[in-house]
């Protein structure tokens, strides 16, 4: 009989660095292959608690009401709710706001277009568009002013309205 200790086939497996980011970062994947032959008890079990552990939390946080942006009423900048405590929430929702902000300017920038090279049926669905753009943006004034703008720009292109 062979004494597996001195046997270079069996000599165990150490986890490397890229399985390790793998195990760390996306343990429900990466996870699996520490239970290849060779890779230690110890690699296991690290692994699989880190697996149930992270299985843990990322089932708490699937059970966190949604958080959402809400405006204030003087200047067009989301904030995130009070409930939020994740840093990567307010980070999303602060770049949301900014992209929504530039939608609607570029919005802008084609409706300024539009009025000195378009028909007045071009000016009026552009203003559309802007109003449109703005309440997407959840900045309420500016929406309103659009929507007065759109109203007065469709009645001079004949537009019936709504």
């Amino acid at each position: 009989m062979t004494n597996l200790t001195n046997n270079p086939e069996v000599l165990k497996k150490p986890v490397g660095v890229l399985l390790g980011f793998g195990i760390f970062l996306m343990p429900l994947i990466f996870v699996w292959f520490t239970l290849q032959k060779g890779r230690s008890a110890l690699a296991k079990t690290v692994a699989f608690v880190w697996l149930a552990v992270w299985v843990i939390f990322v089932g708490a946080n699937d059970h966190k009401p949604n958080t959402t942006a809400t405006l204030t009423s003087t200047s067009a900048t989301t904030q995130p709710s009070k409930s939020s405590g994740n840093i990567l929430d307010k980070i999303a929702n602060k770049e949301m706001a900014k992209i929504e902000n530039k939608v609607a300017e570029d919005a802008v920038t084609q409706y300024q277009i539009a009025e000195r090279n378009g028909t007045k049926i071009d000016i009026c669905v552009q203003a559309g568009m802007v109003s449109a753009a703005w309440l997407q943006a959840k900045n309420e004034q500016e929406y309103a002013n659009w929507k007065a703008v759109q109203t007065q720009k469709c009645k001079a292109a004949g537009m019936p309205s709504m």
